[in-house]
């Protein structure tokens, strides 16, 4: 395994999309414009700029991870689980 991602194993190529027009599905779409309100003109949002209540809509359908401090992108922290 290389990487962070190995896709080896998986029986498709994700698509990767990053222009807002590209993506389907409305729980994408209203997830990825919160994400650009956001980070404004920075390169990343920061976690205090996140309100997950503001996304109460598409919440259950929601996995927030990161990289934990460490800096090993193989040791992730679960953030937030949608119920």
């Amino acid at each position: 395994m290389t990487g962070f991602f190995d896709n080896s194993d998986y029986p498709y190529t994700p698509e990767i999309l990053s222009e807002l027009e590209n993506l389907k599905g409305t729980a994408t779409v209203l997830l990825f414009e919160y994400w650009l309100a956001k980070k404004g003109s920075r390169r990343l949002p920061a976690w205090n700029d996140f309100e997950f209540m503001d996304l109460y809509k598409i919440a259950p359908l929601m996995a927030v991870l990161d990289v934990d401090g460490s800096g090993d992108a193989n040791k992730l922290r679960y953030r937030f689980m949608g119920t």
